[in-house]
């Protein structure tokens, strides 16, 4: 078992598969011992990282209930209990974050003796983080105690991979990186030191110097201190241009000019590019091993997508290199990317390079074994580096390798050669956005001088960043100087046509890209051919990543030979595989994947794209129904999941709302391209036109889009739907996109426009006789006309929605129905109605989310009779009930800033500022996110409903035991809870004062 902390948590198998462990304060707990493998964790210490030290009543039984439960998600005997606590039965290096660790000290290791090495270990450590570590563990103390250990230590080793590059040389290569690193951690001067170096190094010396005014003025404003000596040391050595600070030579073992070579050179080796820009990293690695050949025969492995300039950098590095090899440098193209020609043979290849080394051609057997003695009997006592340039695969390569010390070879292939064991790889990807257009701009020269930055890198982005694809696009603008940028760029942005544009003179980017798949095709190979057969069906869609079972929708074909085929097209260097199991392709390729489906029988491409849109609604569907939603989606979904038959499986509700995260935009992509006019025709679809997609694909996804508050894209897709719907009449269509725009609209606090939309999905739906649905509208309706002050109106549509339900039988939305309408009954003054239907909610809520509701509802009431312990228990109840479930950011800050005023008007100010500033986080985070303006609308002056409470009022309802909820269940989102307006305090009393009309400090945001 392995457990991987640097990022989202995940627990791996011996066979590396994924377990779920699914609770967000389950995997704290697991994340709490494996911070500590194979300790004793006392359980006082596991409390207080899950709870703090407000303990709840119930916090040493519920500590052990989660215990047995983790017991159960890990494999038998992981988790052992000690005296006085719990033991992780695991090793520090079965987790990632002491593999970490390892690296780390290695690197450290080789700091002084070693640069490159260790820069390549170290890289290899930091690759193991995934993103910010412990942020799905739950809003618990561990977060707060570890993430700011583990993101300090993280960025320690950072700032040392900027020291190793910078001692070796590649200043230009890190500038990007440690601006950025600098403006998120302007505080840290190690980080500002590196940056005003790589400037100074880099001839930006006046850059340099204002990285060291803005340090300055952050560390005055913010800490009151001025730099620290090394700082100010360095701006003092820049000012003066200290020779000490000039560029440090290569390491002096390698040289890193490309001058005149002193050894023989064979006629045809290619002379270096005068543009080539970048592959900083690449080259000093290429340099180490050369510099090893010494000892050991230097094989280096470059390998990398058609048209990445491999060939280029390979060149490069053996001009650089030729003074160290004085007997001559060798070269030969065994034509494995030539489009024209077959592979050269190794026999071929053999003959060439011993008659180079002076011996005639009639004397070199025909026989392979033979000739391989002869060559490398040759070789024996000479300092000999070969290019190899173009290689088909091992067995081509391995009889043209130098056997002995002295001689080097460097190999460049699309492929990645694992057959050799004794060559270093070096992997060549796209260049970054900045050499991109160096590259274009040195090649374009004067006839490039204008326009606009954006345009340079929007030009640089249309042609993959691949440096063939700039060469070429170069190149015509130099034969062409009075088109504009914006004039090429809308050429190549057109993806269907961009490979005509990308062809000048000798150079080819579609036939270098066809290379591969070319050989594929004609290999005898079964895998090999299913490869080239399923590439041009990757461009039927305008997909931007695949799955082995996404891959076969499309193909018709088996996720298994779906994924061998992928595979396949993965070791080509034909498209990538990020992570294991997903697969994409870039820019130019899948313009290239395009330009193949395009010859596809349209009906082929149909049936493709048909196979693709149900896949994915099946899959929709069926990660919707983890979520435990109420009957109206449930039962929707579950229909639609039995029309739509998919092969994924999500294990809970957290699984598949992180698939869903990754799959919405490839989801909204397919959505647009179905949505024209030439798929309306057709059953495709489950007897239904292709067109039709982005329809259901919203109707499965409206819970997800409540979870995540993800508007934008929810607008993106009920646009989509709607101009569908106009152009076929489609009147359910139009509701459905209605009813998610007004409930959308309301959400974000614009009841006038939410109102408006839910009316018209009313009416629509109202017409069609599709009642249930209709229900959730009209609950949605009453909430907007409440904050819209329609007190009345609300009263109606929840009141008339609220007993259909309950005539039906549906207990879950007469339960959201029924916190709507007492909501709205609290805030317009009537507290007794609005207690009542709270009891009848509490009663038959069965859904967290519907249980948080109610409780936060009973918050509010005692609030407003001034029972201020009475109402922080209800809030605590509420958060409580969202504890190990996903909710929407607005109703977690909603729940815990009730909380907040709760605890400030019982005089727990510490505790209030602590829930509020967490609560104005939330939402402000969402604000950023969404570019909106939502409001958290806090209790200010007369608490909700105080002015009808009086004689006769209602008993209080206890809290009581909390019912246990499974922590995989989720409540449904149909309800919408904001405050109305008017009881938010005015911009002017925010500027001074916190939420209860009470000075305060430290509220985020004032």
């Amino acid at each position: 078992m392995k457990i991987r902390l640097l990022g989202p948590l995940e627990v791996l198998s011996e066979d590396g598969e994924p377990s779920t462990v699914s609770a967000p304060m389950l995997r704290a707990l697991l994340a709490v011992l494996a911070l500590r493998p194979g300790q004793v964790v006392p359980a006082g210490e596991l409390a207080g990282q899950l709870w703090g030290t407000d303990l709840p009543p119930s916090a040493r039984t519920t500590l052990r209930n989660y215990v047995m439960r983790l017991r159960k998600a890990l494999p038998e005997g992981r988790i052992r209990t000690a005296a006085g606590g719990y033991q992780l039965v695991l090793d520090e290096q079965d987790t990632d974050l002491g593999a970490f660790r390892e690296l780390l000290t290695r690197s450290r290791a080789l700091t002084s003796s070693a640069p490159a090495e260790a820069l390549e270990i170290l890289e290899r450590g930091l690759g193991l983080w995934r993103g910010t570590p412990l942020e799905d563990t739950g809003d618990c103390p561990l977060r707060t105690s570890e993430q700011a250990r583990l993101e300090e230590l993280r960025l320690t080793a950072v700032e040392e991979r900027f020291d190793l590059k910078t001692a070796l040389g590649l200043h230009s290569e890190i500038i990007d990186e440690l601006t950025s690193a600098v403006h998120h951690h302007y505080l840290r001067e190690r980080l500002a030191r590196q940056l005003m170096l790589a400037l100074h190094r880099c001839g930006r010396t006046a850059d340099a110097l204002v990285v060291y005014r803005t340090v300055r003025e952050r560390l005055i404003d913010e800490l009151g201190l001025e730099p620290g000596l090394e700082l100010r040391q360095l701006e003092e050595s820049i000012l003066r241009d200290d020779p000490e600070l000039r560029r440090p030579a290569a390491p002096a073992a390698f040289p890193t000019g490309t001058g005149p070579v002193r050894g023989p050179v064979m006629p045809n080796f290619p002379a270096a590019i005068a543009t080539f820009v970048a592959r900083d990293a690449e080259l000093a690695l290429v340099r180490q091993r050369l510099a090893d050949a010494a000892t050991a025969p230097g094989i280096c492995l470059i390998d990398g997508a058609g048209g990445v300039g491999k060939s280029a950098l390979a060149v490069r590095a053996a001009r650089g290199a030729a003074e160290f090899f004085p007997d001559g440098l060798l070269y030969v193209d065994l034509r494995g990317a030539d489009p024209h020609n077959p592979a050269l043979a190794p026999e071929s290849a053999l003959r060439l390079l011993t008659s180079a080394l002076s011996v005639p051609l009639k004397d070199i057997p025909q026989d392979v074994g033979r000739a391989t003695e002869l060559y490398r009997e040759r070789l024996r006592g000479r300092r000999v580096l070969l290019l190899l340039d173009n290689a088909l695969d091992a067995e081509q390569v391995r009889p043209l390798l130098p056997a002995e010390p002295g001689s080097a070879a460097l190999v460049t292939s699309r492929t990645m050669l694992a057959g050799l064991a004794d060559g270093h790889h070096v992997h060549l990807g796209r260049l970054a956005d900045d050499d991109a257009v160096q590259m274009l701009r040195s090649t374009v020269g004067g006839a490039g001088a204008s326009g606009r930055p954006e345009e340079w890198y929007e030009l640089a982005r249309v042609c993959g960043q691949l440096p063939l694809a700039l060469r070429i696009v170069a190149t015509r603008m130099a034969a062409r100087p009075r088109w504009s940028l914006s004039d090429w760029i809308a050429v190549l942005r057109e993806e269907h046509g961009r490979m005509e544009q990308l062809r000048v003179a000798d150079l080819d980017l579609r036939a270098s890209l066809m290379v591969s798949i070319d050989q594929l095709a004609d290999s005898e190979n079964e895998v090999d051919l299913r490869a080239a057969w399923l590439f041009p069906r990757l461009g039927v869609a305008s997909l931007r990543s695949y799955t082995a079972a996404t891959a076969a929708a499309a193909a018709g074909c088996t996720p298994t030979e779906a994924e061998e085929a992928l595979e396949r097209l993965t070791d080509a260097r034909i498209i990538d595989s990020p992570r294991p199991g997903e697969y994409t392709l870039h820019d130019l390729l899948r313009s290239a994947a395009a330009w193949q489906a395009d010859r596809l029988d349209p009906e082929e491409a149909r049936a493709s794209l048909a196979g693709l849109a149900s896949w994915y609604l099946g899959a929709l569907n069926s990660a919707i129904l983890t979520f435990q939603v109420n009957e109206v989606y449930h039962d929707r979904c579950r229909a639609a999941a039995d029309r739509f038959p998919a092969t994924a499986h999500h294990n809970g509700y957290e699984q598949a709302l992180n698939w869903l995260d990754s799959v919405r935009e490839d989801v909204l992509l397919l959505a647009e391209q179905l949505s024209a006019p030439g798929y309306d025709e057709g059953t495709h679809l489950a007897g239904r036109p292709l067109s039709t997609f982005a329809r259901e694909a919203a109707l499965a996804i409206e819970p997800y889009f409540g979870v995540r508050l993800d508007w934008r894209d929810q607008e993106r897709v009920c646009d989509i739907v709607l101009r569908v719907a106009e152009r076929l009449d489609d009147t359910y269509g139009e509701a459905v996109a209605l009813s998610q725009l007004g409930r959308a609209a309301g959400q974000q606090q614009d009841s006038a426009r939410g109102t408006r939309l839910l009316r018209r999905a009313d009416r629509l739906l109202g017409a069609l006789g599709e009642n249930d649905y209709r229900l959730t509208v009209l609950s949605n309706l009453a909430a907007c006309l409440a904050m819209g002050g329609e007190t009345e109106a609300a009263r109606a549509a929840g009141e008339e929605a609220r007993e259909q339900a309950s005539r039906q039988g549906l207990v879950d939305t007469e339960v959201s129905v029924t916190c709507n309408l007492a909501y709205s009954y609290l805030k317009s003054g009537d507290a007794r109605r609005g207690h009542e239907l709270a009891v009848r909610a509490h009663r038959l809520s069965r859904l967290p989310y519907s249980r948080t509701m109610v409780s936060g509802i009973f918050a509010e009431y005692h609030l407003g009779r001034r029972e201020y312990d009475q109402a922080a228990r209800w809030a605590e109840r509420a958060m409580l009930h969202a504890a190990g479930h996903v909710l929407d950011p607005y109703t977690t800050a909603h729940m815990r800033g009730l909380l907040a005023t709760a605890l400030r008007y019982s005089g727990r100010e510490a505790a209030a500022d602590s829930h509020n500033d967490q609560a104005r986080a939330e939402v402000d985070a969402l604000n950023r996110r969404e570019n909106k303006s939502i409001r958290l609308y806090y209790v200010d002056g007369p608490v909700p409903g105080a002015r009808a409470h009086g004689e006769g009022d209602p008993p209080p309802v206890e809290p009581g035991p909390l019912t246990v909820v499974p922590l995989e269940s989720m409540g449904e989102l149909s309800s919408l809870f904001p405050e109305p307006s008017g009881s938010s305090p005015s911009d002017e009393e925010r500027s001074g004062r916190g939420d209860t009309g009470r000075p305060r400090r430290g509220a985020v945001g004032e």
